[in-house]
């Protein structure tokens, strides 16, 4: 979840934002014995918060804004009389803002408060179902985690590669070709891999893009191989070689392998690989014409290393069996 905020932050979408509040009113309710509502059904409070505990009197703002403008907002409702004796807190969706001195101090001076003791993050909530008792902790995850963890789990990489070609990168020209010299290596990959003209066209003008994903911790970079490579393009590479083995057999198959029968049969990879391309694109929450673009250079960082499509040592590997 945290990855597609940052996503949707990005082109100032706040559904996803919507949607969490009622998500983690149950959380909540369940981790805090609290009995939260959602207050954005009341006109008088949608501005300033998002859960309200009449019961136990808390106030919960929600939000992935993190400036000081919108702190005050959100403590502005303690001036309600009807809320005189409630507590507040601001759950920040993304990472928990650090003020400087002058919004500490305004927080204190205003409010009566210190501003660390009502910022909440993520790490807060951790620690929090940390220290439950093991049966509420796991009854808390088939209940809320169980399929959202499995889903963010396989993707939540990619989308954080994919914002920082947003960040860093923009709009992707197609344009962006490499010189004669730079694309030899490339080139002869997809001649190799008998990859049409068009596929190829955009396989080079991606690889100027690929350094960002250099840019990844080794973690990162891993698992990120392990759903483009192992996950998503193996899937298409096997589906499109079950004319020549049996999908059971070829499931047993490593990569090279894989390649090595695609190299005995002279296998024309194009759709392989178009599949593979629109099948990150359809991973991907950005759904504009930089989704196109941010799936060509995450599949090229790939075929560059040779872990998408054959290459010359696989042919080599077919000659000997």
């Amino acid at each position: 979840m945290y990855a597609d905020l940052q996503q949707h932050k990005n082109v100032n979408d706040l559904s996803l934002n919507i949607h969490s509040e009622n998500f983690f009113r149950d959380v909540f309710n369940k981790i805090y014995g609290a009995k939260f509502e959602n207050a954005n059904f009341s006109k008088q409070n949608s501005d300033c918060i998002d859960l309200i505990d009449i019961v136990n009197e808390k106030l919960v703002q929600i939000t992935s804004t993190t400036t000081s403008e919108k702190i005050h907002k959100t403590l502005g409702i303690l001036s309600n009389p009807a809320y005189k004796n409630y507590s507040i807190q601001v759950y920040y969706l993304l990472d928990k803002p650090d003020f400087n001195s002058r919004t500490v101090e305004r927080v204190n001076t205003e409010y009566g408060l210190d501003v660390n003791d009502i910022l909440v993050s993520r790490n807060d909530i951790l620690t929090t179902v940390n220290n439950l008792k093991t049966e509420d902790i796991i009854s808390l995850a088939d209940e809320y985690f169980n399929t959202t963890v499995i889903q963010y789990t396989l993707d939540s990489v990619l989308q954080i590669v994919c914002r920082q070609l947003i960040n860093d990168v923009g709009y992707i020209s197609g344009n962006n070709y490499l010189t004669d010299l730079e694309l030899m290596e490339p080139k002869s990959k997809v001649e190799l891999n008998k990859i049409s003209i068009m596929v190829g066209g955009n396989i080079y003008s991606s690889l100027k893009f690929t350094t960002i994903i250099d840019e990844l911790d080794d973690n990162e970079r891993v698992n990120l191989e392990d759903l483009i490579v192992h996950e998503i393009y193996r899937t298409y590479l096997i589906q499109f070689l079950v004319i020549y083995k049996s999908k059971r057999e070829l499931k047993t198959y490593s990569l090279d392998e894989l390649h090595a029968l695609c190299a005995k049969h002279s296998v024309d990879l194009t759709q392989v690989v178009i599949n593979t391309h629109n099948h990150i694109k359809d991973k991907l929450i950005i759904k504009d014409y930089n989704a196109v673009s941010m799936a060509w250079i995450i599949l090229s960082y790939f075929f560059e290393l040779c872990d998408i499509g054959r290459k010359v040592t696989d042919d080599i590997t077919q000659q000997s069996n």
